[in-house]
């Protein structure tokens, strides 16, 4: 069943009350100003652990009063692997998320993708959201492709993909996501189908942390994909 996901906003000031100056960004299932579509290919036990990790982890960022204002992080599960992307105000910051999140229960892996340095602002997080919009166009193009099995994140003109896919099918989503004028990256996060997973496990997860490189011009050639 088709599933419309509208982003959570959740704004992490609980070191106001206390007089500080801390006031961090967090978004829950969505990138800024962007819905979510997925007729889901996880199970509904799945997809509920998904949305309880998104919901404790905005918790635990808005509890945490030593976030900075210009810290801005946005956070996906698919198939109780988080997705974190944003801008964290210093490395400090940085490593904070990381350590709140690794300990919400159920995740499997985190995949940093954090950045250090100042928030993205509304003109770049517009573009991203159209630039999320036309990938999904492309996709919607594809023969005999369900475009609605893919999640869509755009990050400072980079997509990143989620979803259940096998690969064939996966590199043709990142394949079409590539030739968005605009894109400079493709990062292809897809699950394949009976592909062995990470477990979940009492201890702290793995983080898979690939740097990314600084903004990069818009291309009209097809982007990179990884």
């Amino acid at each position: 069943m088709m599933q419309l996901r509208q982003p959570i906003l959740i704004v992490a000031c609980a070191g106001l009350a206390l007089g500080l100056s801390g006031c961090a960004a967090v978004l829950l299932g969505g990138a800024a100003g962007g819905a979510r579509v997925a007729a889901d290919a996880r199970t509904t036990g799945s997809f509920v652990e998904d949305q309880a990790i998104e919901m404790k982890a905005g918790s635990a960022l808005n509890r945490e009063p030593g976030l900075a204002q210009g810290t801005r992080i946005n956070v996906y599960s698919f198939n109780q692997q988080v997705l974190l992307t944003g801008q964290a105000h210093s490395e400090a910051d940085h490593a904070r998320v990381l350590e709140l999140v690794r300990g919400i229960e159920r995740v499997r892996l985190v995949r940093d993708y954090i950045t250090v340095g100042p928030a993205t602002g509304l003109g770049q997080r517009g573009r991203d959201t159209l630039m999320e919009a036309q990938v999904r166009t492309e996709l919607v193009r594809l023969e005999d492709f369900d475009f609605t099995r893919v999640e869509i994140i755009g990050e400072r003109g980079v997509i990143y993909l989620m979803g259940l896919l096998d690969e064939a099918t996966g590199r043709r989503a990142a394949e079409a996501a590539s030739r968005v004028r605009g894109v400079s990256r493709v990062v292809s996060l897809f699950e394949h189908p009976g592909a062995a997973q990470p477990p979940v496990k009492s201890q702290t997860p793995p983080v898979e942390s690939i740097p990314e490189p600084a903004m990069e011009e818009a291309v009209t050639s097809p982007a990179p994909m990884l």
